[in-house]
């Protein structure tokens, strides 16, 4: 490999190459350009990780699996576009990349990896993930530029902080009807966040803290009736605002009501029901 390799700037692969290893090219620290590499299918854990000045991937229109941490630290990178035959997308593949900006692609993305864009503060557009059905572990973690997500159709479960600390987004609508869980911290200190609507009727937990420090959440929209004391988490409400609005299935307002103020939620919000 060419790892630590700190004098290489530039770098063709041939349309034979299918994939690169583990390192291969990791702390290549002025490396400036990859080109060619129209074969290329798989991308190893750490490939380019701290490559801090390239300024785009090797073309990924084939790629169908990208390791863990293979762009990681990668600050120059502005843009990326996934191939579409990628389905998964490995733990910090893209994390503290603080450049980039837009991600497109993806259109058969179904996994996206624990931190695999956290840090990434200058993200504003990420694909339609359309079909991912899993967000991991703070998969968008301190993206502070993103005003807005997809509607995440197919999503079953919603890792732990996975928008944690999301300063600029602003309205939340999930549109999966196969969501199952919130997981804690899920939306933790995203000071601007207004309005979350989860329409999954499926969802029997909301984890410790999901939406602790959201200061500026007015409006939540739940049509699970699955949820209980129990199943909502310690804190889970913590410092909303006093006067937020709360919309729950007609057969659960007191119970709601009773379970929500217990996990830190004012007793002064409002809560109204679906007609």
């Amino acid at each position: 490999t060419f790892k630590g390799c700190t004098a290489l700037e530039t770098l063709y692969l041939g349309d034979s190459v299918t994939a690169i290893g583990d390192s291969a090219f990791r702390g290549c620290t002025s490396l400036r350009a990859v080109t060619g590499a129209a074969g290329l299918t798989t991308i190893w854990g750490s490939a380019f990780k701290n490559c801090k000045v390239l300024p785009q991937t090797p073309p990924l229109v084939n790629v169908t699996r990208i390791g863990s941490a293979a762009f990681k630290g990668c600050t120059a990178l502005s843009t990326v576009e996934l191939g579409q035959s990628l389905t998964s997308l490995s733990g910090e593949a893209f994390m503290e990349c603080s450049s980039l900006v837009s991600v497109s692609g993806g259109a058969s993305l179904a996994k996206i990896g624990k931190s695999a864009f956290r840090g990434d503060k200058c993200l504003t557009t990420i694909p339609a993930c359309a079909y991912v059905t899993s967000l991991g572990k703070f998969a968008f973690r301190n993206c502070d530029a993103l005003l807005a997500v997809p509607t995440f159709s197919s999503l079953q479960t919603l890792g732990e902080g996975a928008f944690y600390d999301c300063d600029g987004l602003t309205k939340v609508s999930l549109g999966s009807k196969s969501l199952a869980k919130v997981g804690a911290q899920a939306f933790r200190g995203a000071s601007a966040l207004k309005s979350v609507t989860i329409v999954s009727k499926k969802v029997t937990k909301i984890g410790n803290y999901a939406f602790c420090n959201a200061k500026k959440l007015k409006k939540l929209k739940l049509k699970t009736k699955k949820l209980n004391v129990n199943t909502v988490g310690f804190r889970a409400f913590w410092h909303n605002p006093a006067k937020m609005k709360v919309y729950v299935p007609k057969s659960k307002k007191k119970k709601y009501r009773s379970a929500f103020t217990a996990h830190g939620l004012s007793t002064s919000a409002k809560f109204y029901t679906y007609k």
